[in-house]
């Protein structure tokens, strides 16, 4: 297998600073190479490339659209990509390799990290890379495609690396395994250990959609775009200012049940979704219960007035996933029906 690895810092890449851990030395590419020759000796052959390195909690888009021309440009090249990533953005960087068709469906890609630094002695680092190729191996031979993050999160290669689609999967716990998927009765696609694998095949084939939908260029861009959760005591002007200042696009996370507060209540967002939709912009929810139901809003009456705004539920999208991909319709569409459409149709698994 010829893979590509693309590295991009975290706390994979970082070390011990007077401050805490931090971004002050390249990742160890040579450990690494010997530890591919290692675990795979020589039915592996590797290729690095550094085209960002920093923490993931200072990724953005433009990140994204550095990684995404990247691995474009590369991918013919390799049977498969392995991505390493800081944890805290990790979902979010998933979704946005995700939605570029022109990778995601070509090859396997596999995003992992670490909770400790690959210098430290009881790093989860090594193991959490060795079993991503493993991984990628596998999918290889099962002729699978898209993007996935495998992740363990111990130094102990008999425990499970679990397998998540890259479009639903977020961060939870920030140690261990760190990462939950979101399906009908799982919290995870499949796992790798040092002599098992498990994979569900039928679940993959249901969720992801193999052909090309969308051959556009992708690009990320956040300018019109913006995201809330709906909580008690949320100030509902914020929302027409956000729109005054040029945001456009709208993703607000509403309760459960498919509700948010809209009548008899001065916090009530009926007055500036109503300026959204008048004045030509879209407001998309999310549901907090994230799973087969979403976003449903035809139970209460607060949900139908919602509806009656134009609100439109994005059924059972997650939040990371929904606000990737949002950034990504709205370069592509000045249409605004076919952005809508976009935006409700699976690309790449994040809708059941």
């Amino acid at each position: 297998m010829k893979l590509l690895c693309v590295i991009t810092g975290g706390t994979f890449g970082s070390n011990k600073t007077d401050k805490g851990i931090g971004i002050n030395v390249a990742v160890d590419l040579k450990l690494l190479k010997n530890t591919v020759k290692k675990y795979f000796s020589d039915s592996i052959s590797i290729d690095f490339i550094t085209p960002i390195f920093k923490l993931s909690e200072n990724i953005d888009e433009r990140d994204w659209n550095i990684l995404n021309r990247e691995i474009e440009d590369k991918i013919d090249s390799y049977d498969s990509v392995l991505v390493v990533h800081g944890t805290d953005t990790m979902a979010y960087t998933s979704s946005a390799l995700s939605y570029n068709e022109n990778i995601s469906k070509k090859k396997p890609i596999v995003v992992t990290g670490a909770n400790l630094p690959l210098s430290f002695d009881n790093t989860d680092a090594i193991v959490n890379f060795v079993q991503s190729i493993q991984a990628l191996e596998k999918f290889i031979k099962l002729d699978v495609k898209g993007v996935f993050i495998v992740f363990n999160g111990s130094n102990n290669f008999n425990s499970k690396a679990l397998i998540h689609l890259g479009t639903r999967v977020k961060k939870d716990k920030w140690e261990e395994s760190c990462y939950r998927s979101f399906y009908i009765n799982s919290q995870y696609l499949g796992y790798i250990t040092n002599h098992e694998f498990s994979f569900d095949i039928e679940k993959y084939d249901h969720l992801f959609n193999k052909k090309i939908l969308y051959k556009n260029q992708i690009i990320y861009d956040s300018k019109k775009v913006s995201s809330f959760k709906i909580y008690p005591g949320f100030d509902p002007s914020i929302l027409q200012r956000e729109f005054d200042y040029g945001k456009r696009y709208f993703i607000i996370e509403i309760y459960n049940s498919g509700t948010a507060p809209i009548k008899d209540t001065h916090l009530s967002l009926y007055k500036s979704l109503h300026y959204i939709h008048e004045m030509g912009g879209i407001v998309f929810a999310v549901s907090q219960h994230e799973g087969k139901s979403g976003a449903t809003m035809d139970i209460y009456e607060s949900s139908k007035m919602l509806r009656e705004l134009s609100i439109i539920p994005l059924k059972d999208i997650i939040w990371e996933s929904a606000v990737v991909k949002l950034m990504n319709a709205s370069t592509l569409f000045n249409d605004k029906d076919a952005l809508i459409k976009y935006m409700l149709k699976n690309i790449s698994g994040e809708i059941l």
